[in-house]
C-alpha cells in the first residue's frame, strides 16, 4: 500500500486540539455517565445515556492516533490513517443524528406531559432512538472506508489527524450531518412553540412541564445551531487549524452544558466535601479509638475475614 502524504505538524496546535477532546469527550463524559450509574440521586433517561456515549465516539475518532501513539508522526501507518479518517467523517453523521434523536425525546416527553401523544410502542421507539445515531455513524464509516481503500493516494495526514482527500466523501458527511441538525433546529422550534402555546399551564404546574425542560430546550437550540455551523467546516472543505478547533471545542461545550445541572454539581461537591472532611480528619482520633477497642478486650477481625 501507497505511502501515506503529509503536511507539516505542529506539536502545539496537535497538544491543545487533543486535550480538548479528551477533555471534553472522554474525562468530561466519563465523569458524567459514571455519576448516572454510581450515584442513587443522578436519574437519567438512556436517550442521554447514549447521548454521552455518542460524544465519546466522536472524541475518539480524532484522537485515535493520539492512543496508537502516532500523534505527532507525520507518515502514520496507512492502516490506522485510513481507519481514523473513515471515523472522522462518521463522527459528524453520528453527532448530527444524537443531536436530532435527544431533541426528538425531549420534544416527545414534553408533548406526552400535556396529554397530547398518547406513547405507542415505548421499546420500539426506544430502540430505534438509541441505534440510529450508531447506524448512521456504521453507514458514513464504511462508506469512507471503501473510498479511502480504493483510492490510496487520496489518504493523506493533515496538521491534526488523517482526512481522505475526497469531496464526494465529504459532501456526504456534512450533509447528513447537516440534515439531521436542520431537523433538530425544527423540533426545537416546534418544541419553544408547545412551551409558548402552553405558558399559563406551566406557570400553573398543572401541564407537567418542568422549568429543566425548558431551560434544556433552550439550551438545545444553541447546541444544535453550534453543531450546524462545525457541518460547515467539513462542507467547506477547510483545512486551516482554527476552523478545525470548533470540533475539538464541541465536545468540552457539550459537558459544560450537561455536566453543570445542579443534581451532577450536588453529588460532586458532597464526594469532595467528603474526601476534604476524612483528610482533615484529626489523626489523634484513630489513635483513640484504637485505644478504646484495646482497652475493652481484643480486636476480634470481622466474620469474611475470620
Amino acid at each position: 500500500m501507497s505511502a501515506v502524504s503529509h503536511t507539516v505538524i505542529d506539536p502545539g496546535s496537535v497538544a491543545a486540539f487533543i486535550t480538548l477532546q479528551v477533555l471534553g469527550g472522554h474525562v468530561g463524559m466519563l465523569l458524567i455517565l459514571l455519576t448516572i450509574f454510581f450515584s442513587s440521586r443522578i436519574v437519567r433517561h438512556p436517550a442521554f445515556v447514549n447521548f454521552c456515549v455518542s460524544w465519546m465516539l466522536y472524541a475518539l475518532s480524532y484522537t485515535f492516533l493520539f492512543y496508537t501513539g502516532q500523534a505527532l508522526n507525520p507518515r502514520p501507518n496507512f492502516s490506522l490513517c485510513l481507519i481514523q479518517s473513515s471515523m472522522i467523517y462518521a463522527a459528524p453523521a453520528m453527532g448530527g443524528t444524537s443531536v436530532f434523536v435527544f431533541t426528538l425525546h425531549l420534544y416527545l416527553v414534553l408533548r406526552q406531559s400535556i396529554g397530547k401523544v398518547p406513547p405507542k410502542r415505548p421499546r420500539l421507539r426506544l430502540i430505534i432512538m438509541l441505534s440510529a445515531p450508531y447506524v448512521a455513524y456504521f453507514i458514513m464509516f464504511v462508506v469512507a472506508m471503501f473510498s479511502g481503500y480504493s483510492r490510496a493516494e487520496k489518504v493523506h495526514r493533515s496538521s491534526l489527524y488523517c482526512t481522505i482527500g475526497i469531496s464526494a466523501v465529504t459532501s456526504l458527511s456534512g450533509g447528513i450531518s447537516a440534515i439531521a441538525i436542520l431537523a433538530a433546529v425544527i423540533i426545537e422550534t416546534l418544541t419553544v412553540i408547545t412551551v409558548h402555546q402552553h405558558w399559563l399551564s406551566f406557570r400553573r404546574g398543572k401541564s407537567g412541564i418542568t422549568m429543566s425542560i425548558l431551560i434544556r430546550t433552550s439550551i438545545l437550540l444553541f447546541f444544535s445551531l453550534v453543531a450546524f455551523g462545525t457541518c460547515m467546516v467539513f462542507l467547506a472543505n477547510l483545512t486551516s487549524v482554527i476552523p478545525n478547533f470548533v470540533l475539538a471545542i464541541l465536545p468540552v461545550a457539550t459537558f459544560i452544558v450537561f455536566g453543570t445541572q445542579l443534581d451532577f454539581m450536588q453529588v460532586w461537591f458532597s464526594c469532595c466535601l467528603l474526601k476534604k472532611n476524612l483528610k482533615k480528619r484529626p489523626q489523634s482520633e484513630s489513635f483513640a479509638s484504637i485505644a478504646s477497642e484495646s482497652s475493652t478486650g481484643p480486636i476480634v477481625p470481622p466474620k469474611e475475614y475470620a
